[in-house]
């Protein structure tokens, strides 16, 4: 099993990241949070042994804060995964942006 996971999440409105907060309490792992929305330099090599991209969709894609942010990952093999939260639109292709840029970045 997973000993901890890293969840990188951009919220502007709180929803993202009490989803993000759902699936994190279900998976019972030590959690490491990471703002996408903060002007904090971000980690850009994930340590945890599971990422968790969270990103709320606009016009059923991911914000570009997001995209320009998980392009620069270096997951070398690490599992991860995407949740996209809408509301009132479908998803569209915000959950295959998210993994085509993460599966470039090494990380599955």
């Amino acid at each position: 099993m997973l000993d901890k996971m890293e969840v990188y999440y951009f919220s502007p409105t709180g929803g993202t990241k009490k989803v993000s907060s759902i699936f994190a309490d279900a998976m019972e792992k030590e959690v490491i949070w990471h703002d996408l929305g903060s002007k904090e330099p971000m980690m850009e090599k994930p340590e945890g042994e599971m990422t968790v991209v969270a990103s709320p969709v606009f016009r059923g894609r991911i914000p570009s804060v997001v995209r320009e942010k998980i392009e620069k990952f270096s997951g070398t093999g690490k599992k991860a995964v995407t949740i996209a939260v809408y509301g009132n639109r479908a998803y569209e292709d915000a959950l295959l942006e998210m993994n085509d840029i993460l599966t470039k970045c090494g990380l599955w």
